[in-house]
């Protein structure tokens, strides 16, 4: 699926407006889709991220993918209710497989869903993809820091 070829809720130019982090740090171009427990973003690797070496994104910047893409989720729905979003911190990294790595000029498909949602704590599945192979697969806790009007 190329990025330019469908509707973006939120894209490359306006990311930051949705997420804590800020460059150099943001690791999602785009959200695609969202629903009440789901989400799904894109990001394109390129030669300048701080967490490429050699040409390849390390698993630093994998994960980080997923959890940004919670953040861009939350970001996003935040927004749309006149809110503040949460702030969420990596509290546990679970069932971890990374199949591949993938290269400078691939576009990180990345898939989360919203297994349990407790009032600070969201435990969620996350899947990343270029193309059609699988590169990441983990379950990921995070802690939510109570949110405040926008």
């Amino acid at each position: 699926m190329n990025i330019l070829e469908i509707d973006l809720l939120v894209n490359v130019e306006n990311v930051a407006t949705f997420l804590p982090q800020q460059e150099p740090f943001i690791m999602v171009d785009s959200l695609l889709a969202t629903t009440e427990n789901t989400a799904i973003s894109q990001f394109l690797v390129k030669s300048d991220n701080v967490l490429v070496n050699d040409g390849i994104l390390q698993e630093s910047g994998l994960i980080e993918n997923i959890a940004q893409t919670i953040a861009l989720k939350a970001g996003y729905e935040s927004v749309l209710r006149n809110e503040k979003p949460q702030i969420g911190f990596i509290v546990q990294i679970k069932e971890i497989s990374i199949f591949d790595f993938p290269k400078v000029s691939e576009i990180i498909t990345t898939k989360i869903e919203i297994m349990m949602q407790l009032p600070q704590m969201l435990v969620i599945k996350g899947e990343s993809f270029a193309d059609e192979k699988n590169l990441m697969v983990c379950e990921m806790r995070v802690f939510l820091d109570n949110p405040t009007k926008a």
